[in-house]
Formats: structure tokens, sequence, C-alpha cells
């Protein structure tokens, strides 16, 4: 969740997935495509789109670029069963003021789900947190909060049959239940063993009757508001609730007539659990004459006493007793974790290897040595026993040095993990050797800054930046790609062949370039792609005007999987999208345009590069629109 945000609603339940239902999480994924593409008419319900950029990890948005969705995909590296998580941002740009003559400020709604499921009964555990942000350093009004309901997404998830949603093994339909009817399983007793379970790990609400018999509020409309979060018992008449009293435990506080939250097990009470009917309508007169509800909301301002049954539950209940809720930025660290892991082993089985070469030539030089001492002391003359002697020795020497080398990579490696472990503070320390490092590059210091520098900086310099002919700016615009590649080798990679076709002017390639290494990088490895990217580009003073970012393709582009798969590019064994991309100029190419299309590893931190200079085929110029 962003900093600043505010929590709108959050929830946490269970799937077990039906033997028929051969991918669950496609079906949680399809689910989300229902929901999002019946909230916005421009996000496309391709299925390669979906399948490629959300279920196995990607990202995505809409055609207007209201909607931003990515994912990550982790699999499990021991047994079957993986983790996956997806941030959704829906972006309100903040309709018309008529109050100021402005406008509102504007407002990015954030949903983010995590999904677990094991390899063996592929059981999953599914959470939802959904937050809002309003736009920061806005002078002007700001829109009501919401109304406190459950966001539709959860309805369609948990009422999918095939999901087979619940909490704690209680089925999402059957969360509402009257005490005392007919069904044994709703008896006095069976209630009072619930509150009382010691392994119970949801909260339990228990609204009574009033004085006057009817219900202190009404179930249904509480489970709106809550759902699933809690389940919800009511006395089924007002001799059902004189039985459930006269069986209370002694160690049990119950509200009579009125309403009684009961925490998981183990949970502290830390104020009174419950109020009695007198003390409920006393909050909701307080609420019509003093209360901004009705301001805000009209008539369809919901019960406060359920509204603040939902606060309680957000702040005093723990939804997330198993390491927390799966976000896209835990996914994103433990692959980065596993990477680290990865190189520490490589390195460690290098130096292993280069161990046991050096031991067994020093072995072979000790034993040589003897048997030329040996011969020495009987006269013998041995030339090439000398020889062999030298260059075993130079063999060691070499060894020795490789285990040097490996041994500076382990430990390289180990901190690079443990980097992980301290993300805060590392990532402190990486943003001031990076701050060092452009500088150094700036002012030309450092034996490889120099190195790139010379390789570039001749007195053919100002020609090649002012060749003119396709021929002459495809050569040069290899020259510079080449020095921006190494110059800048932890921030970018360019993938083979990008520069197909490239036929752009070499100063404005140094441009665009240069814009990709600073600016753009800057937009994802300081603000991790945050807030609207187009928008932080045309604010930074540094980059000229005319430089813009699109952050996607139009609608037939993106129903069209081969204009699709032309927008993937494989990066250290995983696809990434560029279809991102810096543009200057319009319409047909020619040596005063330029496209560089991009994605961002956020294994690595690092821009992909995978296509300089032309247009990647779209629909446009797939139909000769050009």
């Amino acid at each position: 969740m962003r900093q600043g945000a505010e929590v709108f609603y959050k929830c946490r339940f269970q799937t077990a997935p039906a033997l028929e239902l051969a991918d669950p999480l496609w079906r949680i994924v399809v689910l989300v495509r229902t929901w999002l593409c019946g909230r916005h008419a421009t996000m496309s319900a391709d299925d390669d789109v979906w399948r490629a950029r959300v279920r196995d990890g990607g990202q995505c948005s809409s055609d207007s670029g209201d909607v931003r969705i990515r994912s990550v995909m982790c699999e499990n590296e021991e047994g079957g069963g993986f983790s996956w998580a997806c941030r959704v941002e829906e972006i309100d740009e903040g309709d018309d003021d008529p109050v100021t003559g402005g406008r509102f400020a504007g407002r990015t709604w954030t949903t983010e789900i995590g999904y677990r499921e094991s390899g063996d009964d592929r059981r999953g555990e599914m959470g939802i947190l959904v937050s809002c942000y309003n736009e920061p350093r806005f002078i002007g009004r700001v829109k009501s909060p919401g109304i406190p309901i459950v966001p539709d997404l959860v309805y369609l998830i948990t009422g999918a049959a095939d999901l087979r949603c619940g909490v704690a093994g209680i089925p999402a339909d059957r969360l509402v239940f009257e005490i005392g009817g007919t069904n044994p399983e709703h008896s006095a007793s069976k209630f009072w063993s619930l509150v009382t379970a010691a392994d119970r790990t949801y909260p339990i609400v228990y609204v009574g009757t009033d004085w006057t018999g009817w219900l202190a509020l009404d179930p249904d409309e509480l489970n709106r508001a809550i759902f699933p979060n809690a389940l919800i018992c009511n006395p089924a008449d007002a001799d059902a609730e004189r039985r459930l009293m006269a069986t209370q435990p002694a160690a049990v506080r119950c509200e009579w007539h009125g309403v009684s939250v009961f925490p998981p097990t183990g949970k502290p009470i830390v104020r009174e659990n419950g109020f009695d009917g007198d003390a409920i309508e006393s909050i909701r007169d307080n609420d019509r004459e003093q209360g901004v509800s009705h301001t805000l909301w009209g008539e369809d301002t919901p019960d406060p006493v359920i509204v603040m049954i939902r606060r309680a539950l957000a702040e005093d209940v723990s939804f997330y007793e198993g390491g927390g809720l799966i976000t896209v930025e835990k996914l994103g660290r433990e692959l980065a974790e596993r990477a680290s892991r990865r190189k520490v082993a490589e390195t460690r089985m290098r130096l292993d290897a280069a161990l046991a070469d050096a031991k067994e030539s020093q072995v072979t030089l000790n034993r040589l040595r003897r048997e030329r001492e040996e011969r020495r002391s009987g006269g013998e003359a041995d030339a090439d026993g000398d020889d062999l002697v030298t260059s075993l020795t130079g063999e060691v020497t070499r060894l020795e040095r490789e285990v040097d080398d490996a041994l500076d990579l382990a430990g390289k490696a180990e901190d690079a993990r443990l980097a992980v472990a301290t993300e805060l503070a590392d990532a402190r320390r990486e943003l001031s050797d990076l701050s060092r490092q452009l500088g150094d590059y700036r002012r030309g210091d450092g034996p490889q800054a120099a190195a790139h520098t010379e390789a570039l900086l001749t007195y053919d310099l100002p020609a090649m930046l002012s060749a003119s002919t396709k021929r002459e700016n495809a050569a040069v615009d290899a020259t510079l790609v080449a020095f921006f590649a190494r110059r800048y080798e932890d921030r970018i990679h360019v993938v083979a062949g990008a520069l197909k076709g490239c036929i752009t002017r070499p100063a404005l390639l140094w441009q665009g370039m240069l814009c990709m290494c600073t600016a753009v990088y800057g937009i994802y490895a300081r603000g991790n792609g945050s807030g609207n990217a187009e928008d932080r580009l045309k604010q930074d003073p540094s980059v000229p005007a005319r430089f813009e970012l699109a952050m996607s393709e139009g609608p037939n582009t993106n129903r069209n999987p081969r204009l699709v798969k032309l927008r993937q590019v494989s990066y250290e064994g995983r696809t990434v999208d560029i279809t991102p991309h810096l543009k200057v100029g319009r319409g047909a190419d020619s040596m005063d345009t330029l496209r560089i299309y991009y994605g961002w590893d956020a294994v690595d931190n690092r821009l992909v590069i995978g296509h300089i200079g032309t247009h990647l085929l779209n629909d446009t110029s797939l139909n000769g629109r050009f």
C-alpha cells in the first residue's frame, strides 16, 4: 500500500477449488478481468494479454491510461505451489468543481490482491486490500470518502461456486445464521462453543434484540459492510435469546439487548466489546443531530453502529496471521533474494573447484620438487623437470588468483543477499553510491568512465553527431548505443538486435539514450514507477519538451496476439513487456523521429530496452495508415 493512503477495505478468506477446475488462479484472473472491464470500457479483455501479463506476471494498462495493472508470480522453491500478487490502480484525474471553478483533487484507488496456493490439494489463501490515495500537494477540494461497502470484486470471487470460498471452513454464503432455529448446528450450545473455541481465527458479531423485541441491527446490512471478515449471529426470536443468555459461560461478556463483538481467540479485548440497546440508540441520535455522515452520503448513509463495527474490526482484528498480505513488493524482494542466493551458491561452487585444483596442483608440484632434488643430489641434469616445475608454479599462482577472485565474488554475493534482507538501509546506501557514480560519470572520473569516454571522445565526434544519411546514421547510432550500454550498465540492458532498422539522427539518439539512462530510469528506481510516468517526465526540467512517454498501445494493437508478442523480450530467463516507449516526433518513421521501447525488470532494477529507432509494428502501420 502506498505511503499516506487510507485503507478503505480489507479481507482474508480461503479457497478449496473443485477438482474439475484445472487452473484456480486463471479463474481468479478472469473474475478480476470481468470486474475491471465492467468498470472501464478501454480495458482490454484479450485472453493472451491477461495470461501473459497478469496471470504469469507482468504489467499492462487500459488504452486510456486510467488503469494500471502489475503482477508478480513466484513459484515455491520446495515442493509445489506458488504465490501470486496483483496490484490494480484506478486513476481518477478529478472532476470539475463548480464551487472553486477548478477541479477536485485527483484520486487513485489501489486494489491489492494476494493469493497463495498449495501444491498438494491446490487449496488457496487469498487477501484483498483496497486503499485510496488523494493527489499530493493539490490545493483544492477533496471528494467525500466512499460509502463503507464491500467491493464488487470480493462478491465476484467468493460467489464463484467452483472456487468454494470460505472462512476457516465456513462457506462464504453461510456467515450469517440464526441461533435457536430448527437447525441443530445453530443451537445455543453450538454458538457458545464457537465463541470459546481455543483455535478460532475469525471474529464473531452477535446481534441481539433491543427492548422492543426487534433486532438491534439488520444482520444482512451488517454483512454487506464487513463480509467476509466475521461470522454474524442473531437469535431467531426473543425466546431463543433468553435460552441463549441462560446458558452464557461465566467468563464471557455478551450484551443481551444489543451488539457484542468477540475477537479471535487469544486476542485481548482492549475496550468494551459491545453496546446495549440504549447506547445504540444514543449513537444513532447523535449521528443524526451532530454527525457529518448525512452531509456526506445523504439518503445512502449507513447505520453509524455498522460503520463503527467495520472500523473496529479493521483496527483491532488482524486479518493477516500468515505473514501479512502477499504484495507485489514482497514477491519482488523474494525473487531478488533468490537470485542473490543462486549467485552465492554458484560462486561457492567455483570457489570449491578452484581450491580443489589448487590443492591438486600443489601436491603435484611438491612431488616434482622432491624428485628433482633427488636427481640433483645424484648428479643428474634435469632441465625438462625445471621447466615443468616452473610451469606448475605459474599454474599454482594462477589458481591462487582465481581462488582470491572467487572469494571476492562470494563476499560480494553475500553482501547482495544481506542487502535484500536489510532493504531500507541498503537502498539508501545504494542510492548514495549511484549518485556518486553518476557524479563520476558526469565529471569523467574513475578508470571505467575514462575508458568509456576515451572510446567515444575523438576528433571525429562532431562529425559523427552531425551525420545526415541513413547509412551513416545507422553506424553512428550503433556506436552511441554501445557507449550508453557500457556507461550505464547498472541501469540499462540493450537486447541484441534492438537497433535493427534504426535511421535516427545521432544527435537526437544521443538525447534519447541520455533521457532513458537518467530521467526515465529515475522514475522507476526512485519511485517504483508510481504516479503518472508521462506527467513525471514532462515535469522534469532537464528533459527537452518534445520528449514524451507512452505507456500503452491502442485497443486494436492489444487485441492482435502477433503485435503483442512483438512487445515481449526475454531477459535473464524472464519475459519483459516493452510496450512503454519514449517517443519524439509523429507520423511515419524518419531521421527526425525516435522510439525507444522498454520494460522495467524489478528483479535487477534495470530498464530492459528491446527496440530503438523506428515504430514497432502496430495496428496503424499494419493497415498502412501512416
